[in-house]
């Protein structure tokens, strides 16, 4: 069921693979659905270990690219599927709809079809699933470039030159992201920047360079095959607006994960819920079910021991902390413990691995038999920076 134009290889490979198109679309969104959470889990173990550069924009490239595919295996499964029924359908009444059987009246409107409209329509959805499935794999694969070009351009120069902070470093990343920016504008619209008189010249140095790191070269003649037959504004108008889903939905599964509202909250008073510390169940070990501490973390938010364990994981940054500040050797000589009011001198720290999640901090032992049975709270501030602080409210039952 294909153009008389098309390969009679080309017919015999593509009619012959549907089934292998339905386990690799299945195969994948399973294996994909499990990946997302692996890609995640890695980044965030890069932001304590390494915290390098970008890693935020790693995150939520890499999500992207995952739902990406996802979605695109999704879609085009459920595509090839409906395909499939229209097979069985045709191979039943291979000679289309009876008229007579087809009876609407006015106002609605029936013309029954007959077997070239199936033809014709089978045709046209094997066209929608081969695009759907090579859009879907060569987005993916661009966005995975565009993460490359990210960490050789961003990241390393700040590893290999030491850089935490400089102003000429802050404008060469907004220069670069500007840049990336306009790369991915030309890869929706399927180089259109690359056609712009003028433009072409501002934007090839660039290009030139993303095209090589993102090895966007492997993939340019399939891509000159594609864009050369079909029409680029329409095309990437659905391409945007899917590639708008995806990141809407990868927003929402990591919005927390970088620290940003939830846009697709519509609740106004949501910082106004009650006068009291928020009860964040990142803070108590018991509620995060073996997931990892990215500050402080405390057993439980209810204490009946006459000792409260405070465990402070260790991030890369706090490094720069200590070379900052005099005549401290320990990280733990830059932390500060309070109780409500009280400060806590002369504290006893300890190193701590935790085997459940790899994760090295310390481990600190506060005596709280002298608190009263009811409500505390807990403050850890940092010498370094008096500005930065966690308040993590907890109960003394006992």
């Amino acid at each position: 069921m294909q153009d008389s134009t098309t390969p009679k290889w080309l017919r015999n490979l593509q009619e012959s693979s549907w089934e292998l198109e339905f386990l690799l679309s299945g195969g994948a969104i399973f294996t994909l659905i499990q990946a997302s959470g692996f890609f995640t889990d890695l980044v965030q173990s890069l932001q304590i270990t390494a915290w390098l550069t970008g890693t935020h924009i790693y995150l939520l490239l890499g999500v992207l690219g995952i739902q990406v595919l996802t979605m695109g295996f999704g879609l085009h499964l459920l595509l090839r599927a409906l395909w499939v029924a229209l097979v069985c359908v045709t191979y039943l009444y291979p000679d289309g709809a009876r008229p007579e059987g087809v009876r609407w009246r006015r106002p609605f409107r029936a013309q029954a079809p007959d077997s070239t409209y199936f033809h014709d329509l089978l045709i046209r959805l094997n066209r929608v699933c081969a695009t759907v499935m090579f859009l879907a794999i060569t987005s993916t694969l661009l966005l995975g470039g565009i993460i490359i070009i990210l960490v050789v351009l961003a990241t390393l120069p700040s590893i290999l030159l030491n850089i935490v902070w400089s102003p000429w470093y802050d404008w060469y990343t907004v220069t670069l992201l500007l840049f990336v920016l306009l790369y991915i504008v030309d890869i929706v619209l399927f180089g259109a920047l690359r056609r712009t008189p003028g433009l072409v010249w501002l934007v090839f140095p660039a290009f030139w360079l993303f095209d090589r790191l993102s090895l966007r070269v492997v993939l340019q003649p399939g891509l000159w095959l594609f864009s050369s037959h079909v029409p680029r504004l329409r095309l990437a108008g659905l391409l945007a607006a899917f590639l708008s889903v995806a990141l809407a939905y990868s927003y929402a599964l990591i919005y927390q994960d970088l620290h940003l509202p939830n846009l697709f909250d519509r609740r106004i008073y949501r910082n106004q819920l009650a006068p009291g510390p928020a009860l964040n169940y990142r803070f108590y070990l018991d509620e995060l079910n073996g997931q990892r501490v990215y500050s402080a973390a405390l057993p439980s938010r209810y204490i009946d021991k006459p000792f409260l364990e405070v465990f402070m994981i260790y991030r890369k940054q706090y490094e720069l902390d200590i070379k900052s500040t005099d005549s401290v050797n320990y990280i733990s000589d830059l932390l500060l413990l309070r109780i409500d009011d009280s400060l806590y001198r002369r504290v006893q720290w300890y190193p701590t691995y935790k085997q459940a999640n790899d994760q090295m901090g310390m481990t600190a032992v506060l005596p709280i038999g002298q608190l009263k049975v009811g409500p505390h709270r807990l403050l850890i501030g940092s010498r370094a920076d008096t500005s930065r602080h966690l308040l993590i409210p907890f109960w003394k039952t006992e």
